[in-house]
């Protein structure tokens, strides 16, 4: 009887190991994805987003993700499948298809722009939530998603026309967190490289970027632990069968 309740132990260990995996792997949007945009909250012609990613032969899609754009003058149409590119730390843009840009910055060309870390620090107070609606100033999200817009377009050197007080507000509060040293690099935040069919059919066409949050994955040194402990209970269940045998 015992033999069996660890047999049965270890084998639910297990599948709770597998499906655990799936679930990480699956909640990652990778290169190659499907996915699907459409209108969320927010006045300006921009995010935020709901994104999804497209499965199945029906082409099933929920909303699982936000995003905002990144490129002022490339667009994307709701309802219209897009497959990912890359999944990377810049746009990759069509020449020409930049807004006004001066200044220089390291891994800027004339077909891709890497996101700021300034942009990267807003997104991220913007999906965990971080500031208070005091500090966003506002607690209509229609009224905060369309100043977010316009400050990641002015962030990344795209036309964003006259900031309002709030979007320039958000542009202030992300510049100094990374020159304070409060933030530095991109975190979690990617760019997702969103392409179009063209008249054959074929995803070649650019399309507008989207900011992207990845989601957190478990540490090598997670998936170690969670592996010694199914062998812990793994090797329980063998001494316990050799006893069982030779007794």
């Amino acid at each position: 009887m015992r033999n069996n309740k660890i047999g049965t132990l270890v084998r639910s260990a297990l599948a709770v190991a597998l499906l655990v995996g799936t679930h990480w792997a699956a909640a990652e949007v990778v290169t190659g994805t499907i996915v699907k945009f459409a209108d969320g909250v927010g006045d300006h012609p921009g995010g935020a987003f709901n994104g999804s990613v497209v499965s199945g032969a029906s082409g099933t899609w929920n909303n699982s993700f936000q995003s905002f754009c990144l490129e002022h003058n490339e667009t994307i149409s709701f309802g219209t499948n897009y497959k990912v590119g890359g999944v990377t730390n810049h746009t990759v843009n069509e020449a020409g298809k930049y807004g006004v840009y001066s200044g220089s910055e390291a891994g800027h060309t004339s077909t891709q722009d890497p996101i700021s870390a300034s942009t990267a620090w807003l997104f991220t107070q913007f999906y965990s939530t971080n500031l208070t609606n005091a500090l966003w100033g506002t607690s209509n999200l229609a009224t905060r998603n369309t100043a977010v817009q316009q400050a990641i377009w002015s962030l990344e050197g795209e036309p964003s026309g006259s900031l309002n007080s709030l979007a320039t507000s958000y542009k202030t509060m992300a510049n100094s967190a990374v020159t304070s040293g409060a933030w530095s690099g991109i975190g979690n935040v990617r760019v997702l490289n969103l392409y179009s069919k063209d008249g054959q059919g074929n995803y070649t066409k650019h399309a507008q970027d989207q900011l992207y949050m990845v989601s957190a994955v478990p540490e090598p040194e997670t998936y170690a632990l969670m592996l010694a402990g199914l062998a812990l209970v793994g090797g329980i269940a063998r001494r316990r069968r050799n006893k069982a045998a030779s007794a």
